[in-house]
């Protein structure tokens, strides 16, 4: 069986390709190669060789999977960092990423704010897994922190002050809002505290005052009301006198109701079926509530519209139905009810 060796040489009348022949004759004559393909360029004898190219490699790699992360203080970089879902559908896509690495100049009525606490959401898990369509790159909403740099035109802070925010992106290191987006909080409350507060109050506020129009002694009930949104609608259903009906999971969260609210026994109600329904119309009288704050979906939604008091308004939190494009009853809007 015969070996076949291959030379190519880049010309035939260059004085190299003498020099490349009786290089590759003299390793052969001497059994010194292994090698069966040769080529000569420039007067440089080159073999065959495939190797990885690792800055491409690793480009590829961090295209697909993310770059190595690295350890560094959240507050002691210059970069601005964000937390981002690198793929939706798994919590363990968050990964904090450097989003501004050069500084800008702070817009006029804006200040800078160094974030100490970021309030935590449903919808921010809703937003990772997929489950609401939103920004994965931008999540989270209110945050609390102390004011580093102030733009032109700001007047009624000083740098230092401890403020709570609305702020679309809050999980990061610091972030820049409009003078019409911040409170400043007392000393007496802490960073994780002030946190909580934006979101849900400003949700409940708008929900109930402005859009449920309610009035003192109506009747109101609030779903899901053990959770943030519905511990600030028991507040301020309280603060107007109004008559509270609210739905529970477990015993243990009627027990929290009950211990710190003084929301009687007879007006708390499953939220696991549709038995709610009849069981608030019995303590109504059969009248229904004025107001719904509802975060339930299918069938508890539909039970929830139906037991509007005439005229009543029922006001929708959550996103679920409207994404999966769900019906509504008619019948309630025959009785002038609001949705």
């Amino acid at each position: 069986m015969a070996n076949l060796t291959t030379l190519d040489v880049q010309s035939s009348t260059s004085p190299a390709t003498a020099q490349a022949i009786e290089q590759v004759l003299g390793l052969l004559k001497h059994n010194a190669t292994v090698e069966t393909e040769y080529m000569e360029r420039n007067g440089v004898l080159r073999v065959s060789r495939i190797m990885p190219d690792t800055s491409l490699n690793a480009f590829r790699n961090a295209e697909e999977d993310g770059l190595e992360p690295i350890v560094k203080g959240f507050h002691e970089t210059e970069a601005q960092v964000q937390l981002r879902a690198e793929r939706l559908g798994t919590l363990q896509s968050l990964q904090w990423c450097e989003t501004k690495v050069c500084e800008t100049p702070l817009a006029a009525g804006n200040i800078e704010v160094e974030v100490m606490a970021v309030g935590v959401n449903f919808k921010d898990v809703a937003i990772t897994m997929g489950i609401v369509p939103d920004d994965e790159y931008n999540i989270g909403f209110e945050c609390a922190g102390v004011v580093k740099q102030l733009g032109p035109g700001v007047t009624r802070l000083s740098v230092g002050d401890r403020v709570c925010m609305l702020k679309a992106g809050s999980y990061c290191n610091r972030v820049r809002v409009t003078t019409d987006r911040f409170h400043v909080i007392p000393a007496s409350m802490s960073f994780e505290e002030a946190a909580t507060i934006p979101s849900v109050y400003l949700c409940s506020l708008y929900a109930m005052y402005h859009l449920g129009n309610l009035k003192e002694s109506q009747s109101i009930l609030i779903h899901s009301a053990t959770g943030g949104v519905g511990i600030a609608c028991i507040q301020l259903a309280q603060y107007k006198k109004a008559e509270i009906y609210v739905t529970v999971g477990t015993e243990e969260k009627r027990q929290f109701l009950e211990d710190n609210y003084n929301i009687p026994r007879s007006r708390m109600f499953s939220s696991r079926n549709t038995k709610f329904a009849h069981e608030i119309f019995r303590e109504t009288g059969g009248r229904g509530v004025d107001c719904c704050i509802n975060s339930l979906v299918g069938e508890l939604l539909d039970a929830s519209w139906r037991i509007m008091a005439d005229g009543g308004n029922m006001v929708e939190i959550g996103k679920k139905d409207f994404v999966d494009r769900n019906s509504l009853s008619m019948e309630p809007f025959d009785r002038n009810c609001s949705f």
